[in-house]
């Protein structure tokens, strides 16, 4: 599958994104039908989603593959472990914390200069 930018396009790219990056390993076997089926492209990646969500509403759970859905719009809970949460360098500061407190007040964090910053904990 083709990576896309780190800004997504679409809605439907954004939604494809959210799945990766807070999906837990059910997500590879939705990865796994993806890319057995040779689905690339944005378009292709999107219609290999929709077949898989039919598939798991008829199945009523009892399928090989969870709905995409599950990872994309369900809550989460502040001290819920994501993924990214291995990345102890940023996490132990409570940069993501505040990140995400930022963005559901939609306010940006600044761009910085990588050659000086410390606010992350990553430079």
């Amino acid at each position: 599958m083709r990576a896309s930018s780190s800004t997504p396009s679409s809605p439907r790219e954004a939604y494809f994104q959210t799945l990766v990056s807070r999906g837990d390993r059910r997500v590879g076997a939705i990865l796994a039908r993806l890319s057995a089926e040779n689905r690339e492209l944005p378009g292709e990646i999107w219609q290999g989603l929709k077949t898989i969500k039919r598939e798991t509403a008829a199945c009523d759970g009892g399928g090989a593959l969870v709905d995409p859905d599950f990872f994309v719009t369900r809550d989460y809970g502040r001290n819920e472990i994501l993924p990214w949460d291995l990345s102890t360098i940023i996490s132990r500061n409570g940069f993501l914390a505040s990140e995400r407190k930022k963005a559901h007040n939609e306010r940006q964090t600044r761009p910085c200069d990588v050659t000086t910053c410390t606010v992350c904990g990553a430079c």
